[in-house]
């Protein structure tokens, strides 16, 4: 922390704008000043990304801090950024009825909280510096994003710890943030034609209030500073977060630099004592009624199997390969039937990647209709386009080609936005309690399945006493329930 208070943004900005770059960065600006050995270590790093590109080796790194906060580090040559990503343990599910909001009030006051001698926030920082940086809260994790070249990586380190110094002094206004948030709901979730997308199926997947939460739920007006404090000291401790670097980063300097600004904070008490919230599964049907949207739209939604499960894996292939071109769902929804343009979903859709949230995720397929069709209609064209997995008629052929499917979405998405996504799965994994170096392993899992592991999964958790459904209609025909 001391280290901290002597940097100010003004000499941060001027060490990573050219004053004073890592070595490595220097020697590759200056060829001159090379060693006479890095022709053959240039030869060696190209050498390492072909096998890395060839074989889909991810190297990973995992280390814990004596205080207990996790760091990942991935590093990809050739990558062009870095990505740095902040997870902590914590989303709305982990919310009493008298914290209601604060997860995402908490988020607004990290990324509000004004940086070294210049006061500017985090957004400005990355402005100056070319840098992106993001936000998010979800039911289980919050995280916090930032993407820049890899030799600027120090004043996004930095500034995270200067964001949660500012969090725990509480110098901040409640008011302000309340309504800050309560603007971004108005934004995000009430002005859209069709709201958050599909927000309105979670609440219809759960039983228990805290799963039903939207993500832009308004806060309590009773939410104080003790309440926030208590929440904070509970959940934004260093033995509940996990930093994860991927892209093309220096790792020795990393891990430096993870050193010198956060051994300072303290290890508070144990995760252990905390009683998490019970997830309560539910299946239900509802139609919705929002007069302003032009197009009916309709969704599915499924609870999945235990994430570290052969059943999961199989309905994660099944998912990418009912989502794609060539899938079951295109062939009955768009090519036969015309009723739709495109069909959205996945596991854990806009809600961080497959394995992040507590069991069970949810797997949602979703569509907004190009012409006139009952709810009838769209289950029965549910049920067609699910038949033949459902009822094993799976060639070798088939099976291949879903493999193939799925692993092109799944390596697509690894090596989007400079491994943000790489990231993400990386701290799941740490979450799920094992070791991140394990996706490695995950293809070779995914390839060992058979014919019968995804027909047998498909009966287990796709059948239609399983099924929730959901219509977002012009006019309510059935009673459905008005939206104001």
């Amino acid at each position: 922390m001391r280290q901290i208070k002597r940097l100010t943004l003004v000499f941060i900005i001027c060490i990573f704008q050219g004053c004073s770059e890592p070595e490595d960065v220097a020697r590759e600006q200056s060829p001159s000043e090379q060693a006479p050995t890095q022709d053959l270590i240039d030869l060696i790093t190209r050498e390492t990304a072909l096998k890395a590109q060839a074989d889909h080796f991810i190297p990973v790194e995992h280390y814990q801090l004596d205080n207990g906060m996790k760091v990942v580090l991935s590093k990809d040559p050739r990558a062009s950024v870095a990505s740095l990503s902040f997870y902590y343990g914590v989303g709305y599910r982990n919310e009493s009825i008298a914290q209601t909001g604060v997860s995402s009030l908490v988020q607004s006051i990290m990324m509000d909280a004004k940086l070294g001698d210049e006061q500017v926030t985090i957004a400005a920082l990355a402005q100056q510096l070319g840098a992106k940086v993001n936000a998010s809260v979800r039911e289980d994790f919050s995280a916090y994003y930032a993407q820049m070249p890899g030799y600027k990586i120090e004043p996004f380190i930095w500034a995270h710890a200067k964001q949660l110094s500012h969090l725990y002094s509480q110098d901040y206004n409640l008011l302000t943030q309340k309504l800050a948030l309560k603007k971004q709901r108005q934004y995000h979730q009430m002005n859209p034609l069709y709201g958050f997308p599909w927000h309105y199926l979670k609440m219809l997947a759960y039983r228990d209030a805290e799963s039903k939460r939207s993500l832009f739920t308004t806060p309590q007006e009773k939410l104080d500073k003790p309440l926030i404090n208590k929440f904070v000291s509970e959940r934004y401790q260093m033995n509940n977060v996990t930093l994860v670097v991927t892209g093309n980063f220096d790792p020795i300097w990393v891990k430096s630099l993870v050193k010198s600004y956060f051994t300072d904070f303290k290890r508070e008490k144990s995760l252990e004592e905390l009683v998490e919230t019970l997830i309560s599964p539910t299946v239900a049907s509802q139609t919705k009624t929002l007069p302003s949207i032009p197009k009916n739209a309709y969704a599915v939604a499924f609870h999945m199997p235990q994430k570290d499960s052969k059943d999961y894996l199989a309905m994660w292939v099944v998912s990418q390969w009912l989502l794609s071109k060539e899938g079951d769902l295109a062939k009955v929804f768009i090519d036969k039937y015309q009723i739709t343009n495109q069909i959205e979903g996945g596991i854990n859709f806009l809600s961080g990647f497959h394995f992040f949230n507590r069991d069970p995720a949810l797997l949602t397929f979703s569509f907004i209709a190009e012409k006139a069709v009952s709810s009838a209609q769209v289950t029965s064209y549910f049920d067609e386009a699910l038949s033949p997995l459902m009822q094993g008629a799976l060639t070798s052929d088939l099976l291949r080609e879903m493999k193939v499917a799925w692993r092109v979405a799944y390596y697509k998405r690894l090596e989007q936005d400079g491994g943000l996504y790489r990231g993400e799965l990386l701290a799941s994994l740490l979450a799920m309690g094992k070791e991140p170096r394990v996706i490695n392993d995950i293809e070779s899992q995914v390839n060992a399945l058979n014919s019968a592991d995804i027909a047998n999964a498909m009966r287990q958790y796709v059948a239609n006493n399983k099924r929730i459904s959901l219509t977002v209609t012009q006019q309510s025909d059935n009673g459905g329930e008005n939206e104001n």
